[in-house]
């Protein structure tokens, strides 16, 4: 964002798709202190980016995902279940809606959305 924003400003046009997780807007144990923070640390950047650049005609978007089919589940402490896998979001889900919030024409604008799988509490 660092590189490209300034470029998408004075073109006066261009779209930053961060995507970040649910812990940047509700804190959970699971993923700890320190990856929440930084989650919300994200969120803050993109809408303060948002607010800043959308007068140029850039538009910021902060993805929250919920639970993500990922290899990143190897490392959680319980061992996540192939049923519980089977229920969670899978990439190409986020990639869906990427796209959708890509393709929207210029005169609209996402600033955030949430997605989690329809199992997934959302407290």
């Amino acid at each position: 964002m660092y590189e490209a924003l300034p470029q998408m400003r004075e073109r006066g046009d261009g779209i930053v798709i961060n995507i970040s997780s649910i812990s940047g807007i509700r804190s959970t144990a699971l993923g700890g202190v320190a990856y929440s923070a930084s989650k919300f640390a994200m969120a803050a950047l993109g809408i303060a980016s948002s607010n800043e650049a959308n007068v140029d005609g850039v538009r910021v978007t902060n993805i929250y995902p919920g639970e993500v089919e990922t290899p990143i589940l190897e490392k959680r402490p319980n061992p996540v279940t192939d049923e519980h896998r089977a229920r969670m979001l899978q990439p190409e889900d986020l990639g869906h809606l990427a796209l959708s919030i890509a393709t929207l024409p210029p005169r609209a604008h996402i600033p955030e959305v949430t997605i989690k799988p329809l199992s997934q509490e959302f407290m």
